[in-house]
């Protein structure tokens, strides 16, 4: 397993993007992000705020946005079945 610690610049936007190996889960430390999940044609989306958890399961296309245009979010993400990128 491994976990990450990330701050998300106020109104910055991940690309979308998915995991083959394995799942990931994320809890809000700070701010409202809004999560983008499925595939272009069909999207869904879902806003979390802190102290939400949110799983997503290998294969699911994904990306978050940060909903303030002054404040960071932070959270922590986990990846279950993934390797340290540090050898």
């Amino acid at each position: 397993m491994t976990m990450q610690y990330s701050v998300i610049p106020p109104g910055a936007r991940n690309q979308r993007h998915y995991h083959v190996a394995c799942d990931a889960g994320m809890y809000i430390l700070r701010g409202r992000v809004r999560l983008f999940f499925g595939p272009t044609h069909a999207p869904q989306e879902a806003v979390a705020e802190v102290g939400d958890f949110v799983f997503i399961p290998r294969g699911e296309i994904h990306g978050l946005e940060n909903l303030s245009a002054v404040e960071p979010a932070e959270l922590i993400a986990c990846y279950g079945g993934a390797g340290s990128k540090v050898e």
